[in-house]
């Protein structure tokens, strides 16, 4: 199923990215905004430890069916995070004086994911997802 591929990559970029927060928070909050004081690790530690929930969230709904009715509670927490943090990248990134070419990256695939979970949640699954989905459960979702 393709939203069983976007449940995964989603749940291994998230799972990365809060692990990093979690193990490493001074230098990379010193990196993505500098001058935050050194007492201020526990921001990124739960950053970090909310990244790696929805990871989590993610990893375990990776062969649900997921669009429209089916588990929107998971799509509308997946599309929620990554409109946000898109618009707040992309935000953050503008008001800069210089450019950033990795703030635009970081925003840009955020942007992805979140366009794939907002097509998700208005379209609903895919054909060949509930083809598949059909076929697994041998009858109706």
């Amino acid at each position: 199923m393709l939203s069983s591929h976007l449940s995964r990559a989603s749940a291994l970029l998230l799972s990365a990215t809060g692990f990093a927060f979690v193990f490493a928070p001074r230098e990379l909050l010193a990196s993505l905004a500098p001058g935050t004081p050194s007492t201020a690790t526990w921001i990124g530690q739960l950053l970090g430890a909310a990244l790696v929930g929805l990871g989590c969230l993610n990893w375990f709904n990776r062969h649900t069916l997921l669009g429209g009715i089916y588990a929107r509670a998971v799509v509308l927490a997946n599309m929620m995070f990554y409109v946000i943090g898109a618009l707040s990248v992309f935000g953050a990134s503008a008001a800069l004086t210089t450019t950033r070419p990795t703030a635009h990256g970081v925003a840009g695939v955020l942007g992805v994911f979140a366009a794939c979970y907002a097509w998700l949640l208005f379209r609903g699954p895919l054909d060949r997802d509930m083809a598949t989905y059909r076929t697994t459960l041998g009858g109706e979702p």
